[in-house]
């Protein structure tokens, strides 16, 4: 009786039949990390594209951020974050046709590490968006944007709402 319900058991415990485990004995894809560029340059000659500087020739606050460049002649209309945390257009000459390309740059963030930053001192400021013209030289085509991408590699900080002997810290600056 013993032995007939210790099959009993074991076999209302089996896996049904249909249901079969599958191990993945692959190893996971290697990555590739020699040719992935680790700044913005970088990953822009690996493109084959020049950098290229454009002054603006208009430049007013906008609140239409996100919107597509636009071309009037040889006039093209772009839209900036502006202020503490401003990011400017980057334009660039591809080598494959010599048209000028909005660079859209694309980091991959990686944080190599975090270091103790103690109290905040700022806080920010204010942003605002432009809608920005620039002219483009006698000659040159606009191709619309490329995007790139790169590894940013950064160092974290880290701050705290108190001093190192446990006192507060005061209010950080908002300006």
């Amino acid at each position: 009786m013993k032995n007939a319900l210790l099959v009993v058991l074991l076999a209302a415990c089996a896996p049904t039949p249909s249901a079969k485990v599958v191990r993945n004995t692959q190893a996971p894809p290697k990555v590739d990390t020699t040719t992935r560029a680790t700044n913005l340059a970088d990953a822009m000659r690996l493109r084959g594209l020049t950098p290229i500087t454009l002054a603006p020739i208009d430049r007013h606050m906008s609140s239409s951020f996100g919107t597509e460049p636009a071309q009037r002649g040889r006039e093209l209309t772009v839209f900036e974050s502006a202020g503490w945390n401003a990011s400017h257009s980057v334009f660039a000459r591809r080598a494959s046709d010599g048209m000028i390309v909005l660079v859209a740059v694309s980091e991959n963030t990686i944080v190599d590490r975090h270091e103790p930053g103690g109290c905040r001192g700022f806080a920010g400021g204010r942003g605002w968006f432009e809608e920005v013209t620039y002219r483009l030289p006698e000659g040159d085509t606009f191709a619309g944007t490329e995007k790139v991408e790169y590894d940013n590699h950064i160092v974290v900080t880290d701050y705290s709402d108190r001093h190192a002997d446990g006192s507060p810290c005061p209010p950080p600056a908002l300006d």
